[in-house]
């Protein structure tokens, strides 16, 4: 048994619901810049340079929270807790399971409803780590604490 592969067993993401901000933001540019295009007598080329611009804004500003959305993941494996976050330059962080000492999910009724939640995940003496609106949170802490807790032995050459 101290020979067998590690193979992952859960994997979830962010939850979509962590680009609300980002939809919200995109929602006020195109009703700004329709505002703006309705309520003033403007010549075409100018209404298609205000169309542009904020399809321009729209896309640089939701680049990040895109990229950040697509790129994360939170991976339980039969020896490993993985955490992949970020967006550009991603951060990744894996914690034996047999050092894992606590993972509390705290949802709220919204996060219920939709399947998402705040994950706190505290390794053996070390400060807990805390991710924000993912998916499926309870399923991966079930699947993490579903895993034998037995250190791996090290082959010694």
């Amino acid at each position: 048994m101290a020979d067998d592969p590690e193979r992952v067993v859960f994997e979830t993401r962010l939850h979509p619901a962590s680009l609300g901000g980002t939809a919200v933001f995109t929602a006020f540019v195109i009703g700004a810049t329709a505002l703006v295009v309705h309520r003033n007598p403007l010549d075409p080329t100018t209404i298609a340079q205000l169309w542009l611009g904020a399809l321009v804004v729209i896309a640089l500003s939701a680049a990040a929270p895109l990229a950040r959305w697509r790129r994360s993941r939170f991976s339980v494996s039969t020896h490993n807790l993985t955490i992949r976050a970020g967006a550009f330059r991603s951060q990744r962080l894996e914690i034996p399971l047999a050092r894992l000492a606590d993972i509390t999910v705290t949802t709220g009724m919204v996060g219920n409803l939709l399947g998402y939640g705040t994950l706190r995940i505290a390794p053996a003496g070390e400060p807990a780590e805390v991710f924000t609106r993912v998916a499926a949170p309870a399923a991966l802490r079930d699947a993490a604490l579903r895993q034998p807790r037995a250190p791996r032995r090290r082959t010694t050459s």
